[in-house]
């Protein structure tokens, strides 16, 4: 039996309709003012530095290598927005390295969908609101 071409039409004209109706009301790209690319080793997930932080099955050699590794990226990451904010001498205050990773093990423990330079923004503004930055 063959298909009834205006049906077909018909049905083709409502998909049509239907999917630009929902490309119109999606919602717009809208990434905050603050994104950038970030590189390196801590340029990924909250849950991927949980997960390397704090897996037990890793050698102890191993799981050291990963702080290393997480201290040395932030130690950068730090320094570069020094660098980058005028009249910031230092972001974090006195805050050492291994307080911001213990920050920041934390912080992506309960956002693990977070990315890590977006943690850090938000653990940045928190220095700022105390006035930790100087």
């Amino acid at each position: 039996m063959m298909a009834n071409p205006m049906l077909m039409t018909g049905t083709g004209l409502l998909l049509a309709l239907a999917l630009s109706a929902c490309a119109t009301t999606a919602p717009k790209d809208t990434a905050p003012s603050y994104a950038y690319r970030a590189q390196g080793w801590g340029a990924t997930s909250c849950q991927q530095l949980t997960d390397d932080l704090n897996n037990t099955a890793l050698s102890r050699k191993q799981s050291a290598a990963n702080t290393h590794l997480y201290q040395s990226w932030l130690s950068g990451f730090i320094s570069g927005v020094n660098y980058a904010w005028d009249d910031t001498y230092d972001v974090s205050g006195n805050s050492e390295v291994e307080s911001v990773l213990a920050w920041l093990n934390n912080y992506c423990a309960e956002q693990p969908e977070q990315t890590i330079p977006l943690a850090l923004h938000v653990l940045m503004q928190e220095w700022q609101r105390q006035g930790n930055s100087r």
